[in-house]
């Protein structure tokens, strides 16, 4: 964190038990006095990961979207830390919360 920033903890959940490397995983996020949102991460081919913010469900509900280099580990671990980096979370608090599935 750089000097003089101030700390932000948020919310997260994954809809399932993911293993140590996964092709897909999915759940939710709550920043600071803001609603739930959805993330989702797929494995892409290869090269940077492509994050969408903004990113628009069919529901009408925000979230992020990523698609990660597929030659790269995906686990929890690697989503806490790709969406702290994108939305300036320091700390995560892993809860119980909605179904992104349902939300989306």
């Amino acid at each position: 964190m750089a000097p003089g920033a101030n700390p932000m903890k948020a919310e997260i959940t994954f809809d399932c038990f993911y293993p140590d490397d996964s092709d897909n995983i999915e759940g939710c996020y709550r920043l600071p006095g803001a609603t739930w949102q959805v993330y989702y991460f797929t494995r892409w081919w290869s090269g940077e990961p492509k994050i969408v913010l903004g990113a628009v469900w069919r529901s009408g509900i925000t979230g992020v979207n990523v698609q990660h280099p597929k030659d790269q580990l995906l686990n929890k671990t690697v989503v806490m830390q790709v969406l702290a980096a994108a939305l300036g979370v320091t700390e995560w608090a892993e809860v119980r919360g909605p179904d992104s599935l349902t939300l989306k």
